[in-house]
């Protein structure tokens, strides 16, 4: 099942060190005004993210995340649903979440295309980091 994930996948995924995701879960037609605490994120990509969590949450949810990203100074705001959530072998987190970022563009309930240029920026700069 790992391999058919994998073969699905369009962006490349990479890792990303202090960096950190707060959330808002949609209920019912409204999002909560709270946010979570911060968790760690795993690895990030122009699709989405993976983050440590607390609890498991619940599949096809909508959610608003606050992305704590190094060298921003304030935090990207994206719109996503999760799409898979499972048990993790880290010793502080039980539990890690999926989720697939909602598209990028002007239209009303996309996503802002400058948060896609500042993921995008990131990506090359850990890119560069890596060939070195």
């Amino acid at each position: 099942m790992e391999n058919e994930i994998d073969e699905r996948r369009i962006n490349e995924r990479f890792k990303l060190q202090n960096a950190f995701v707060s959330y808002s879960l949609k209920k019912g037609i409204f999002f909560k005004k709270s946010y979570v605490e911060k968790y760690p994120v795993i690895e990030i990509s122009r699709g989405g993210v993976r983050f440590y969590d607390e609890k498991p949450l619940k599949i096809d949810k909508e959610v608003v995340l606050k992305l704590f990203l190094p060298k921003l100074d304030d935090p990207l705001t994206l719109r996503g649903k999760v799409v898979w959530a499972s048990f993790s072998e880290d010793a502080e987190y039980k539990y890690q979440n999926g989720i697939q970022f909602f598209p990028f563009g002007p239209e009303q309930g996309f996503n802002p295309p400058e948060a896609l240029d500042r993921i995008i920026k990131i990506e090359k700069e850990i890119g560069n980091i890596k060939k070195e």
